[in-house]
């Protein structure tokens, strides 16, 4: 009898009858280089006197060494695997195979001092995989589906089954209780961690989300030109000079942080549960700012346009769009539309609308009662979902995926009006004195000014640094808690 696995990166072979596996991966990785420690055990029903396996290696790496139990194993290397036979001897049930590689490349740079690695680690599919990443000043990583991972002294560990992809962030920042910050540091910043993680019930897996905060020039040439912030694999880039728009920002990206843990499985490109509940607490804080201290408010869902004037004095005002047209989502449910489905944030036709209708169904959930938390609770199927109509259905059992989509313009009005003049709150997480752990507190939203022209700052503090913005809402929420 023989004993052969087959394994690349992408396609793996199965065990052949009988047998089992157990992979193990220690990657020592810094800025420059990493060498990658692979230990494979494998184990058959029956006694084998000699075994054979095909193995994969990253891309370009040297191999240092391929060891069995006896000693060093003939290999031979086809592009990026390894076909390797162990040493002949007497027949034996177990064998365990080391693989070491090793790879001169600098690693990835963000911004300021921070980078990233991703790399692909083989496995069995359906075999246990686990391993160990150590890198100097590790701030965030991430895992695929079916993984768990914890915090280690220097690094991070894994476990779960077959292949698996890890990314992660190292570097040296200016550090608060949950970011560190590349490029500048602003003050504040630790509300938009509190209300994210308060309203959401959510926690990161890792302590600090890494936040790049990069000159307009550079975030328009490596992410985009027309948002304001992103969130990819356990960093933030985030668009320099917002102002006023700074931690609202902020926080919409680390509800995206903290959804890329909950929302592991949904592998579909469709991203308005992520983006709706991202918005709605980005809007939230837009609007406690407004209603507190007079600073520019979002404009209204689905409504019409709203006047601003903070200074009337100098008989001018500002009107602010509304967010999404209530002709054009009528328009939609009339003519039995449905890129909803599969919509994300790519297509610039429908961009707009699509940030809108995922807010509008956050927010219809929380005035009928509901809350992000309960959205969340237990949403997990238990296998990756690939296919947009099934997410579609995951979703359907726990919230109205058309909200307001009534036969009649006068209920469809109806229901718009009722979702925004709804009294929303929302929740503060903040790290309890005694331990480690978060203390939640409800915040109730201001009550509206009477008409739409506050009283705001002296226009000269109109134009402050996004640190000045960041305190003046830190000073809001504080405000808010001792008025509550």
């Amino acid at each position: 009898m023989t004993w052969r696995k087959l394994l690349v990166i992408v396609a793996v072979a199965v065990l052949s009858a009988g047998g089992s596996a157990d992979v193990f991966h220690d990657l020592d990785a810094s800025r420059s280089e990493y060498t990658l420690n692979t230990t494979i055990q494998l184990e058959s029903d029956n006694p084998i006197n000699q075994w054979s396996l095909t193995w994969s290696v990253p891309k370009g790496s040297e191999v240092v060494y391929v060891r069995d139990s006896a000693g060093p194993s003939d290999h031979d290397r086809v592009g990026n695997n390894l076909e390797i036979t162990t040493s002949s001897g007497p027949a034996r049930r177990t064998e365990t195979v080391r693989v070491v590689s090793r790879l001169d490349a600098k690693a990835d740079d963000i911004h300021a001092g921070l980078w990233e690695r991703k790399i692909s680690l083989p496995g069995l599919r359906g075999e246990n995989t686990s391993g160990h990443v150590e890198t100097e000043n590790l701030i965030s990583w991430k895992t695929g589906y079916g993984f768990r991972s914890a915090r280690s002294d220097s690094g991070f560990s894994f476990r779960g089954t077959g292949p698996v992809t890890v990314s992660f962030k190292a570097g040296e920042g200016n550090t608060t209780r949950h970011f560190q910050f590349f490029g500048r540091r602003a003050e504040s910043a630790e509300d938009a961690f509190g209300v994210a993680a308060g309203t959401t019930g959510l926690r990161p897996r890792f302590d600090r989300f890494p936040v790049a905060v990069l000159p307009g020039a550079k975030y328009n040439r490596t992410v985009n030109d027309w948002s304001q912030g992103e969130y990819v694999n356990g960093r933030i880039r985030i668009r320099q000079g917002l102002e006023q728009d700074f931690v609202p920002v902020l926080a919409h990206e680390v509800v995206h942080g903290l959804n890329d843990r909950r929302l592991v499985w949904d592998q579909t490109r469709s991203t308005y549960l992520d983006e709706g509940t991202s918005s709605y607490i980005e809007n939230l804080l837009r609007e406690a700012s407004y209603r507190k201290s007079g600073t520019t408010p979002p404009g209204r869902l689905f409504g019409t346009e709203r006047r601003y004037d903070p200074e009337e004095s100098d008989r001018t005002y500002l009107e602010i769009p509304a967010r999404g047209k209530a002709d054009r989502l009528w328009s939609y449910y009339q003519n039995n539309r449905s890129f909803m489905k599969t919509w994300n944030t790519q297509n610039p036709d429908t961009r707009r609308f699509g940030y809108a209708y995922s807010e509008l169904m956050v927010r219809k959930h929380v005035a009928d009662g509901g809350s992000l938390k309960d959205i969340y609770q237990d949403l997990d199927p238990g296998r990756e979902v690939i296919e947009p109509v099934k997410k579609w259905e995951i979703l359907s059992q726990r919230m109205d995926m058309k909200p307001c989509d009534y036969d009649t313009r006068e209920r469809f009005n109806q229901c718009l009006e009722r979702i925004r003049d709804h009294d929303y709150s929302f929740s503060r997480a903040t790290p309890s004195p005694s331990n480690t752990s978060l203390a939640v507190e409800r915040v109730k939203m201001p009550e509206p000014p009477e008409t739409e022209t506050p009283t705001a700052p002296d226009r000269s503090n109109r134009t402050q640094d996004s640190s000045n913005a960041a305190s003046a809402l830190g000073d809001l929420l504080d405000g808010l808690f001792r008025w509550l």
